[in-house]
């Protein structure tokens, strides 16, 4: 079984409610090993984050970062094939995930 070092999602957020960023692929297996969520706006506005994974179940939720702020979160999170991992920025936000882990032949 290949274990592979692999970044799942690197990029800003959108605003949908729900919005899937990255999903498991047919045949593999993720272990969500690091987050990363940052707010790369220099404004006076909060960025309130959302992030979700398996089926709707929150792994955060409602996470204010002020400006410049960043928020790590390291975890072994085991997600199957298509399985995704959705998350989200409430309003026009700068805001960013990085999420990372290793990939498996399941």
């Amino acid at each position: 079984m290949a274990l592979t070092p692999k970044t799942f999602v690197r990029k800003a957020l959108g605003s949908t409610n729900g919005q899937i960023v990255a999903t498991v692929p047919a045949g593999k297996r993720w272990v969500l090993t690091s987050l990363l969520l940052s707010n790369f706006r220099t404004g006076i506005d909060s960025a309130s984050l959302n992030f979700v994974c398996l089926d709707d179940v929150y792994v955060l939720h409602d996470l204010k970062l002020s400006p410049g702020g960043v928020f790590t979160l390291d975890c072994a999170q085991v997600l199957e094939a298509g399985q995704s991992i959705q998350a989200w920025a409430d309003g026009n936000y700068g805001a960013a995930l990085h999420a990372c882990g290793v990939e498996m032949d399941a």
